[in-house]
């Protein structure tokens, strides 16, 4: 017998038919002949368009199937690829390959997906991408019944380049990885190698030459930006090798291992060594202070090279520095630390120059400090500052504000105190100093504000504040950058001392 069969089926659906969302048409074609069977036709996945071709042929034991739909966020987040919400955009993703008859068999399929149009932050770390990039992905996903795998993995853009393989457990977690290319950057040579231990720890380790970090440090400094998801690794084993990483205004960090151990969402070990500016080494570790609390502790004796790295502030020259501050968590909640610098300058800084012009000690082209000292907090993309104070020979300083990495807008303030040993000394008297200016402002002083894009911001005084002295000089202050937090200051739990 030969036969050929042509069925239209309308007003189709079912719950829970692929990845359990459930699936709709209002027409799909069906023909059936002696060879097999075939469905095509427009269809919706959990409300998502997507064009289908289903073909069985008798002599084959698995079936042909393609797919190609557009995913943008919403559908994403249905069927479980919200990516921690580091994608946002629509992304077209074609899809074809074998679906396994047997429940014991592997289905295999080869994915392309044209990332063009999305906007991509740190879904691998330090990967930032901007709409409009061309840059493709495609791989073959092989489907088990505990676990799957994405074979042949290619990652493909202007100045990024990834390649390897990557296997996941039954709930999408990452088992294994490896990736012998690792480029997100133009001239990066690196590769990174994944292993989950039995006792579910990630360890991943990290070698190469040279890296871009200009994306990992602007991740690290401002963190995930409020309303995102985080998508740190709850058991973590992460080493770090490096010949250099190059940062923001021209310096690098050269010869750098860095070692981090975390368990539950907690940071266990922590130990950070490189070199700075002309060999100056930067060391960081967890250690102890204030009894049993544990802090991150981080020094160098060139803060100007570490602030130009990080593209904090880059007319800083040397500098003695430390920095403790709350170890980073997994929930996104407010951390509390102290930056300390001694004996350091700032050079080209017209403003400030201004100032300082004409005062006795003050030397041309640039302002000696003998000490700073910052309370902050950390927020998602956010850090805050507060009770800052600049002392030095020639001039002081107060200052408070923030640092918005999320939005890239920096807004600080403060009193520039110009001879501040001489006019501090009458903020010392008790109760009379209160009405010549408190503790840190002195008798004399000049508001100023700084805002812009952190790196490239700028320094802006009121010179008719020079006029009002002590508590006066709150009317001519700039309106206040800072946000405040309730509760203890990080000054009441960090100790204000060096190893």
């Amino acid at each position: 017998t030969t036969y050929n069969v042509t069925t239209d089926v309308t007003n189709f659906a079912v719950d829970r038919f692929v990845m359990s969302q459930k699936v709709e048409a209002q027409t799909l074609r069906i023909v059936a002949n002696n060879q097999g069977y075939q469905i095509k036709g427009d269809i919706r996945i959990a409300g998502t368009p997507a064009a289908i071709e289903y073909r069985k042929l008798r002599d084959e034991p698995d079936a042909q199937f393609r797919l190609q739909a557009t995913l943008d966020d919403t559908a994403r987040s249905r069927l479980g690829f919200d990516l921690y919400g580091a994608v946002t955009g629509p992304i077209p993703v074609r899809l074809a390959g074998k679906v396994a008859a047997a429940p014991d068999r592997d289905s295999r399929f080869s994915v392309e997906a044209d990332l063009t149009q999305a906007t991509i932050d740190n879904l691998l770390p330090g990967w930032q991408k901007a709409s409009g990039k061309a840059t493709r992905a495609s791989f073959t996903y092989v489907a088990r019944p505990k676990s799957s795998r994405l074979e042949d993995f290619v990652l493909d853009g202007p100045g990024t380049s990834v390649k390897g393989a990557i296997e996941l457990d039954a709930d999408g977690e990452v088992n294994s990885a490896n990736l012998p290319v690792f480029a997100i950057s133009d001239g990066d040579k690196a590769s990174i190698k994944a292993d989950r231990t039995s006792e579910g720890l990630l360890k991943i380790v990290m070698r190469g030459d040279v890296i871009d970090g200009r994306g990992f440090v602007k991740a690290a400094m401002g963190g995930p930006a409020r309303g995102k998801t985080s998508q740190g690794i709850a058991d973590l084993d992460l080493d770090v090798k490096l010949g250099a990483v190059a940062g923001f205004n021209g310096e690098a960090l050269r010869s750098i291992e860095a070692r981090l151990v975390r368990r539950a969402g907690v940071i266990r070990s922590f130990s950070l060594a490189g070199k700075l500016g002309v060999d100056t080494p930067l060391i960081g570790d967890l250690r102890g202070m204030n009894g049993s609390k544990q802090v991150i502790y981080i020094e160098t004796r060139d803060a100007g090279s570490l602030f130009r790295f990080t593209d904090t502030y880059p007319r800083m020259q040397g500098g003695q520095m430390w920095v403790a501050m709350d170890p980073p968590t997994l929930d996104q909640a407010p951390r509390d630390g102290v930056l300390n610098v001694r004996d350091f300058s700032i050079r080209g800084e017209a403003a400030l120059d201004r100032v300082v012009a004409g005062t006795p000690g003050s030397v041309p082209n640039g302002v000696e400090f003998t000490r700073m000292r910052i309370e902050f907090t950390r927020l998602p993309g956010r850090l805050t500052m507060r009770d800052g104070v600049v002392r030095g020979p020639v001039v002081g300083a107060t200052i408070e504000g923030y640092i918005d990495y999320a939005n890239n807008d920096v807004r600080m303030r403060g009193t520039f105190v110009p001879l501040y040993g001489l006019n501090n000394a009458f903020g010392q008297i008790p109760i009379v100093g209160l009405f010549l200016g408190g503790e840190k402002e002195g008798l004399l002083g000049i508001t100023y504000e700084v805002v812009g894009q952190p790196g490239r911001s700028i320094l802006r005084v009121n010179p008719i504040s020079a006029v009002a002295p002590g508590l006066f000089r709150k009317f001519f202050e700039f309106p206040n950058a800072a946000t405040e937090r309730p509760g203890a200051t990080a000054g009441d739990r960090f100790q204000d001392t060096t190893r």
